[in-house]
Parts: C-alpha cells; sequence; structure tokens
C-alpha cells in the first residue's frame, strides 16, 4: 500500500511518538510511506526520514496561506497517489479531509485524544471531520463515548526497549504533567501534605512546565511544601528522570476526564507503581490492585488512601510491577498494534463502498 500521513510537528509527545512507530513499521511491513509536516523539523523527525519513500514534505500552516497550502497538497497526492491518508490530529485532518474527498482516497482521521476537553464549535467542528472519514480511530473507548462515534480504538504504543527499571525508593514520588487547567496539581499537594506530615514521603518532584505552574508554586509556599516539592520544568528524556522515583502519579480534572495517559504508560515502563484517576480512559490503563492504582478524582483523601496503601504494602508492589509490564506488552505493543492496523488499511483499501 501506499499510505500518506499528514502530522503537525514531529515533537516529543505521545501523539508524536505513536507515529514515528506507525511509520516505522508500516514501512518494515513493505508499504510505501509517504509523510506532509504541517510545520518544521523537530526532535523526532530524523528518526523517521528512513522509512520514507521520499523526502518530507513541509506545508506553510499560516492562515492566510491555506489555499496555497491544500493546492500543493493536492499535487502531491495527485503525484503519488496514495490508498490512505491518516492523520492523528484536527489541524491535519483541517488539510486532510477535502483533499481525500475530491480524490476519492480512503480517509482515516485518529484525532481521538481525549476523553472530555472540546465543547462548543470547537466539538462540533472536530466531529464534522471525524463523521467525514472513512473510518475513526480513537486511542481510548471513552474517547469514542465522548463523540457519540463508532470506531476503532488504537492504544499508544510503548517501546519497553526505552527504558530501564527504577530502584528508588517508593518514598519519592513524581507527577509528570503539565501545568494546565485539566490537571490537578493541587489535590496531589493535599494528599502529599498529610504524607509529609507523617513522615512517611520523602521527595515530591513535577516534571512539566505552563500557564499555571507559577500559581501552583506559590500555593506550596502557602502550604509550607516549597522545600519538599520541586518543580522540574519540561524534561527531554523523561524515562532517565524516572529512575529518581519509586510511585507515580496522575492527577486530573473531573472536567477533563483524561484519555489514555502516556505519562501512566511511562511510569509502568519504568517500574513505577502508576496512580491514575478513576476516569476518563484511565481505567482503560489500570486495572485498580492489579497492575496499578485508581483513586476517585478530585479527593485528596482518596489519593492519599491509595498512596498509603503502598507504602504500607511494599512486598506485594512486585506482582504490581509485573502486571503493569504484562499489559503494556499485551495492549500497548508496538508490533501487536501495527498488525492490527495495517489489518484495517487493507480492509479499507478493498471497501468500494
Amino acid at each position: 500500500m501506499k499510505i500518506l500521513y499528514i502530522a503537525n510537528g514531529l515533537r516529543y509527545g505521545g501523539l508524536e511518538r505513536q507515529l514515528t512507530e506507525i511509520i516505522k513499521e508500516m514501512a518494515l511491513r513493505n508499504n510505501k510511506i509517504y509523510l506532509i509536516d504541517l510545520h518544521k523539523a523537530y526532535p523526532l523527525t530524523s528518526s523517521v526520514k528512513q522509512y520514507l519513500s521520499q523526502e518530507i514534505c513541509y506545508i506553510d500552516r499560516r492562515k492566510s496561506r491555506i489555499p496555497f497550502s491544500l493546492l500543493k497538497i493536492y499535487k502531491l497526492c495527485k503525484q503519488i497517489n496514495p490508498d490512505i491518508i491518516h492523520v492523528m490530529d484536527s489541524f491535519s485532518a483541517f488539510y486532510a479531509m477535502p483533499i481525500a474527498k475530491l480524490l476519492r482516497i480512503k480517509f482515516i482521521n485518529g484525532a481521538i485524544r481525549h476523553a472530555g476537553v472540546s465543547s462548543g464549535f470547537e466539538y462540533k467542528w472536530e466531529r464534522f471531520l471525524l463523521k467525514s472519514a472513512d473510518m475513526i480511530i480513537s486511542n481510548s473507548k471513552a474517547g469514542l463515548d465522548f463523540y457519540g462515534l463508532p470506531g476503532k480504538v488504537l492504544y499508544n504504543f510503548l517501546n519497553r526497549n526505552r527504558f530501564q527499571t527504577t530502584k528508588a525508593s517508593l518514598k519519592r514520588i513524581v507527577m509528570n504533567a503539565n501545568f494546565s487547567d485539566y490537571k490537578d496539581q493541587l489535590t496531589l499537594f493535599k494528599a502529599v501534605q498529610l504524607l509529609f506530615e507523617e513522615n512517611k514521603i520523602e521527595l515530591v518532584s513535577l516534571i512539566g512546565d505552563g500557564k499555571n505552574r507559577a500559581f501552583y508554586e506559590t500555593v506550596a509556599k502557602t502550604m509550607g511544601l516549597e522545600e519538599k516539592i520541586k518543580f522540574l520544568g519540561y524534561i527531554d528524556a523523561v524515562e532517565n528522570e524516572l529512575l529518581n522515583y519509586g510511585i507515580g502519579i496522575l492527577c486530573s480534572t473531573k472536567k477533563y476526564k483524561e484519555g489514555v495517559s502516556n505519562s501512566i504508560l511511562e511510569y509502568m515502563g519504568s517500574g513505577l507503581i502508576a496512580i491514575g484517576p478513576n476516569i476518563g480512559g484511565i481505567p482503560e490503563i489500570i486495572e485498580d490492585g492489579y497492575n496499578g492504582f485508581l483513586y476517585e478524582p478530585e479527593n485528596h483523601i482518596s489519593l492519599y488512601n491509595k498512596i498509603n496503601y503502598v507504602l504500607d504494602h511494599q512486598s506485594k508492589m512486585g506482582e504490581i510491577r509485573n502486571n503493569a509490564y504484562k499489559t503494556l506488552d499485551n495492549q500497548f505493543n508496538p508490533n501487536i498494534n501495527c498488525n492490527l492496523l495495517d489489518n484495517w488499511y487493507e480492509t479499507l483499501k478493498n471497501n468500494n463502498n
């Protein structure tokens, strides 16, 4: 098959890592792979070049250039005549959809990466782009439910070869998340404040940046936690930093609902005990008490109790860790999931309806 991927830049994120794995695996299956990038070269760009059938085509994304950008994509599609156009974000879907319809190319929209962020016009626009596709792919069942649309579920990929296993104490806790309105660092602060008062934990670190970071730095000082909580900012090689911790936590708001979190998968891949909110797509990753733990979102006592359980039952955590590895190897395995995707491509290509 000839497969054209359109992406909004190959940064260091879960979506981008998944796309690079897809490109690699699909090329190894003797498909011809093409890539249109709607931004510029980013850290992961060099990792896909060897798998492409021709050079990456960069498109000017400025609004004033939209007609010219669409024409350039049209000409490229006429030249390579792909069997399938596959996008993984709504920005790319906007450019891909009219070209795919005009040239009658099968169009896959894989832009469902969350389970409850969009609203109003944005929600309607995203849903329109999804409904225009020949196939919808989400990275969680919760995402499909949010949009109320039928589709396929292709979970995030995690290449376990990226990770080593932590040997750090369970008393060292980390949260890897941006400081956005959708994350809930305050619940974490309240829970760990109780644990610090009981001398049960040593350190809490926050990886990430964002508009609310300064606010939370002030909150930490107000709560007397400025010496106990480290704000590390954005970190490129997060897998190396995770080796300094024994527990990995994700806190999200009820409004956000959360999709399939790459942070949770990275905690598991590094051997940390993962604790996440019982909301959105997180229960599709974590089975409470089997491969990690779920707490009730925005409930610091529930989170405190889960952390306490881990600290009080350290002898059981080896089994939790091994079960987490099994989950990654079965449900989030790049090779297994790309076999599934390849079958979907074949079915779609051969469907003339």
